[in-house]
């Protein structure tokens, strides 16, 4: 993942476009429920969603993706 901060509010709607430039991958936030999967090299999925939860949320690649796949994830920080 290149991960970039990410700050939102609570009451946010958000449009999140995911890609994939090498492998095929997927995002999941489990406390929001959002799943995008699965994402091939050059291909885009969009997904909207309101954020209903405050403080960090984890986010992580949801499909089985080789050695680096523990390592992709990242945090939403919500205020």
């Amino acid at each position: 993942f290149k991960e970039s901060q990410i700050s939102l509010k609570k009451g946010d709607r958000v449009r999140l476009t995911v890609t994939s430039r090498e492998g095929t991958h997927g995002l999941y936030i489990p406390r929001l429920g959002v799943s995008v999967a699965p994402v091939s090299p050059g291909q885009k999925k969009t997904v909207e969603f309101v954020v209903k939860e405050s403080g960090p949320l984890q986010y992580f690649c949801n499909v089985p993706c080789g050695r680096g796949h523990s390592g992709m994830r990242g945090q939403l920080s919500i205020a």
